[in-house]
């Protein structure tokens, strides 16, 4: 999970957000609290089976900037963090992302436009119309061309270390998994931390429709179509099993989360070869200090 963001236009969003009218610049100045954070995440797959193995790694950060306000609200800002060797890379038009959220409220994308205009530019680097959004291309790995920016917020937002519920008894459901686990909170733990868990087996139809999304990305890559219905018969007769772990350690004293999420999913061909996949993928949350982002005026063409 790839798994990018700031606004051009902050001083208009966090002017919404500031004090009333009647309260004086200094007023406005000290109710408004910012904090920074870092997100960073690494990942290892290994697979098995009909004769072949393989293995694949990599890691991936961005930056999280938090303005609260005396409203109750908060503007989140996401941001690549910054390379000073090179400019930033145009398939990396999501980023900055600015969430503007209400308690009882569904979070706003206050710089829509801004991603939309980035979007464009993109696509037009590499020569494609809007007609391209969602299909998936080859060069040196398979990519998807992706267009939205309301699926970029909830890429953003399913992986977010903060909303986990870190309560005993908790119910989490593990992104990128379809299954969800109930938190239990370790009793014997190292001082200053607290540690949860969650285990659960992954649903089967799951793992089926996955199955058959990578036929059929497979069939697009090689210039051929495979319906659904196609892809779901050519497995038919396979059975798959799965299981999904979660280890989430909360430092409040260092503002830190992290969490572990480890999977295994075997499958069995109608021919009785088993074929195993296993991932693990770590991701921590950290509260920094100030750090700025890319200029997101500055991008280049690779």
């Amino acid at each position: 999970m790839s798994r990018r963001l700031i606004a051009l236009a902050l001083a208009g969003v966090l002017a919404c957000a500031s004090a009333p009218a009647a309260a004086s610049a200094d007023d406005s100045a000290a109710a408004l609290e910012v904090t920074h954070y870092k997100i960073t995440s690494r990942y290892s797959t290994s697979s098995e089976g009909h004769g072949s193995s393989g293995s694949s790694n990599g890691r991936s950060a961005y930056r999280e900037e938090v303005r609260a306000d005396v409203a109750g609200c908060r503007t989140r800002i996401f941001d690549l963090i910054d390379d000073p060797e090179r400019k930033r890379p145009l398939v990396e038009w999501q980023m900055p992302i600015v969430l503007r959220e209400c308690p009882g409220a569904t979070p706003v994308l206050a710089n829509r436009d801004d991603m939309l205009a980035r979007r464009d530019a993109f696509l037009a680097a590499i020569k494609v119309t809007t007609e391209a959004c969602g299909r998936y291309y080859f060069t040196w790995s398979v990519f998807q061309i992706e267009c939205d920016p309301d699926a970029a917020v909830e890429g953003i937002l399913k992986s977010d270390l903060s909303l986990i519920p870190l309560e005993d008894g908790a119910d989490y459901r593990l992104p990128d998994t379809g299954t969800g686990v109930t938190l239990v909170l370790a009793s014997d733990t190292p001082p200053g931390q607290r540690v949860f868990t969650g285990t659960a087996a992954i649903d089967p139809a799951y793992l089926r429709d996955s199955a058959a999304d990578t036929i059929m990305v497979v069939a697009e890559v090689s210039g051929k179509t495979v319906t659904r219905e196609e892809a779901l018969a050519q497995i038919a007769s396979h059975q798959f099993s799965g299981k999904s772990t979660i280890t989430v350690v909360e430092e409040a004293a260092a503002d830190r989360i992290t969490t572990t999420i480890t999977g295994v999913v075997r499958e069995v061909d109608a021919e009785g070869e088993v074929a195993t996949r296993q991932g693990e993928v770590v991701t921590i949350r950290q509260r920094v200090e100030a750090a700025s982002g890319s200029d997101p005026s500055q991008f280049s063409d690779d």
